[in-house]
């Protein structure tokens, strides 16, 4: 097996399966590498410099990867087939701070943390724009997840975990609920 070097900080923050393939998004090297089932690589996907890719998610049908950058705040949209980026935009407009984390869909939205600004952005796949950005109610969203009609969310540094409700257009609607847990950084559905 071989191995890589990605520098002195966490570069890989995910491991994505997809068909036969794991697909591992290398923070520092500005990449996805493909590997097979026995773990040799088989390809990889470049990103910008400097830009960071993190986290990703599928569309329903996998012909689609929505994956977005820590460094420099953006979404990319891959077509899985050629394994190319399609199409990239960012995330925070007139904003440059670094922090994206955690990914999220539901249905034809996705769900964006980003810890700089401590904010959830709301993006709507039907014409790939930024519908709405909002508080995440505490402080370095670091995680959240996606149950049913609401969403959760862990904040590293104000040690909450904040519930929010999904509106029926997919936006974020009030806070709901929430719990102290100290420096809380995951969250898993049981």
């Amino acid at each position: 097996m071989i191995t890589y070097e990605v520098k002195d900080k966490a570069g890989c923050h995910q491991v994505l399966f997809y068909k036969d393939k794991v697909l591992v998004p290398t923070l520092f090297m500005d990449k996805v590498i493909v590997f097979d089932e026995d773990l040799n690589k088989t390809g990889e996907i470049s990103f910008p410099e400097g830009s960071g890719p993190r986290h990703g998610v599928f569309s329903d049908d996998q012909k689609l990867l929505y994956l977005v950058s820590e460094l420099s705040n953006e979404l990319f949209v891959i077509e899985m087939e050629n394994k190319t980026i399609i199409d990239q935009r960012p995330l925070l407009k007139k904003i440059h701070v670094e922090g994206t984390a955690a990914i999220r869909k539901k249905n034809d939205h996705l769900y964006v943390s980003t810890r700089g600004v401590d904010v959830i952005s709301v993006v709507d796949l039907k014409n790939m724009s930024v519908k709405q950005i909002t508080d995440c109610g505490g402080k370095h969203p670091r995680d959240f997840i996606v149950v049913d009609d609401y969403l959760v969310c862990a904040n590293r540094f104000s040690n909450n975990v904040v519930s929010f409700v999904i509106n029926k257009d997919g936006s974020l609607g009030n806070k709901i609920s929430e719990i102290n847990i100290p420096e809380a950084v995951s969250l898993i559905v049981l």
